[in-house]
């Protein structure tokens, strides 16, 4: 949402400017002015007192995205500079889009100077699906920064795929399996739920029928795969998509059918303002659009 995410609340702000001054306070200037000057008085300075008194063995770095914040680049530089980044673990969370900021590369320049590191890369989808479910991603920018990231890993577990599966995202799943397959990483494996009837990211939006058929097509392709470290999240997860209620095992009817009407009225509203169609995914599995387009 957009309290962890400034696309969102900049893609909010332009439609909905309103929803900050009555529900969302957070967002309201003053109140955010505050945040960022306790986050800035007290937050900041405890790190950076920590960085200089050499305190720091482990940095976990996650978001929004890490690698857009200047501190991110002037702390761990700073660790450099004080001699002691060998024996420090660094981890991230990144969605990769960018790999060089503020002059410096985050490999050539930062973590190959670490004791070591692990990044999980945020990936939901190859190519245009992947762009429709993270609006802004240039997939294929973003593909060169991982094959660069490649080059680095001296571990399995330093550079991952992670992979949050959602409803545009199941169309897009034996796609996801062979990038792990030629960038030789572990491929991860989540899922969004549905906490509430309307989220129609999640895949567990789907009847249960459509989203077995999807998955067990899956499934079936990648059958005879011998198990290891790179695929094994990947097909546990898979697996465990049939083991989570749908919206129609889930819900009463009537909810379930409300939930799928006001998720598919977000899903209109939000492609209307993006300039996207999920019918255009969905459309892959010809009785999946004409259940959406029955709603």
């Amino acid at each position: 949402g957009d309290m962890l995410s400034s696309s969102w609340e900049a893609e909010t702000r332009m439609h909905e400017p309103e929803i900050y001054e009555r529900y969302r306070i957070w967002g309201r200037p003053d109140i955010k002015a505050e945040i960022e000057k306790f986050h800035d008085k007290h937050i900041i300075k405890e790190f950076s007192d920590a960085i200089e008194a050499k305190k720091i063995k482990e940095i976990y770095w996650c978001g929004g995205e890490p690698l857009m914040w200047k501190i991110h680049w002037t702390a761990m530089q700073r660790v450099v500079d004080l001699g002691y980044a060998n024996e420090v673990y660094a981890r991230y969370n990144s969605n990769m889009s960018r790999i060089t900021y503020f002059g410096k590369n985050l490999f050539d320049d930062v973590l190959s100077k670490f004791r070591d590191w692990q990044i999980n890369a945020s990936i939901d989808g190859t190519g245009e699906i992947g762009e429709y479910i993270r609006t802004g991603l240039k997939y294929d920018q973003w593909l060169e920064n991982m094959r660069y990231a490649r080059k680095f890993i001296r571990h399995p577990r330093q550079l991952q795929l992670d992979l949050t599966v959602t409803l545009p995202g199941l169309f897009d799943l034996e796609n996801m399996y062979e990038l792990q397959k030629d960038l030789k990483v572990p491929l991860l494996c989540k899922k969004v739920f549905t906490f509430s009837a309307d989220n129609y990211m999640s895949p567990l939006f789907l009847p249960r029928r459509l989203l077995n058929k999807i998955v067990m097509k899956v499934k079936n392709k990648y059958s005879n795969e011998k198990r290891n470290v790179m695929n094994l999240a990947f097909l546990d997860g898979i697996d465990d998509l049939m083991n989570h209620p749908t919206n129609d095992e889930k819900y009463s009817k009537e909810e379930c059918m409300k939930g799928w009407k006001d998720g598919k009225a977000e899903c209109e509203r939000l492609d209307k303002i993006r300039g996207t169609d999920i019918k255009k995914i969905l459309a892959k599995e010809p009785e999946v659009l004409e259940w959406w387009t029955s709603i």
